[in-house]
């Protein structure tokens, strides 16, 4: 994000409303762009209580999928 953007809290509405899904960013220009990818990067770089809760209760019913040693693609069910 801009500084000017973190100082003034100053985010177009075009952002915001990319922000909120109710426009695809890549109708924002390249600056709206820049903008709405700082902020997004920002908003998603710290997970929630919900969704820390979420996967938590994902790992214990071992949904949870990932690489095993050789690159294979395992549930941790199959462990």
């Amino acid at each position: 994000m801009t500084r000017e953007h973190k100082e003034n809290k100053d985010i177009p509405e075009r952002v915001k409303a990319a922000l909120e899904a109710k426009l695809s960013p890549d109708e924002l220009t390249e600056e709206e762009q820049e903008v709405w990818a700082d902020l997004f990067f920002e908003k998603t770089a710290t997970l929630t209580p919900e969704a820390k809760a979420f996967f938590a209760e994902r790992r214990l019913k071992g949904l949870g999928v990932g690489l095993d040693e050789n690159g294979k693609l395992v549930r941790r069910s199959d462990k």
